[in-house]
């Protein structure tokens, strides 16, 4: 069996932007939390938090596109499994956008 662990991903396209002084893109993103950017604007981020499940198996694809959907600026998935489809998975979500993320056990 492979390891699991969870899997947290930072969107480098929304919250970096936002902190070096702009807002949201039309300030409609409410996730329930939000960053103070230059000049104190409040931003709202978007947080989402997944259970995948024995690390998404043969659904990583859907996955992928619910994530899609969603437009999370945070990401983190509980029971990521590392290996092939892990790693598919993690190399799917640098393709859109998620260039930082971190792994533990």
């Amino acid at each position: 069996m492979l390891p699991t662990g969870i899997l947290t991903a930072l969107s480098s396209r929304s919250i970096p932007a936002r902190l070096a002084g702009g807002g949201g893109e039309d300030g409609s993103r409410a996730g329930g939390a939000s960053l103070r950017g230059l000049g104190g604007i409040k931003t709202p981020i978007r947080i989402l938090a997944w259970n995948i499940l024995q690390g998404g198996g043969t659904r990583v694809a859907k996955i992928l596109q619910a994530i899609a959907g969603h437009a999370p600026d945070i990401l983190v998935l509980s029971e990521y499994r590392y290996g092939p489809r892990g790693l598919a998975l993690e190399q799917q979500l640098e393709l859109a956008g998620y260039a930082y993320r971190s792994v533990c056990a």
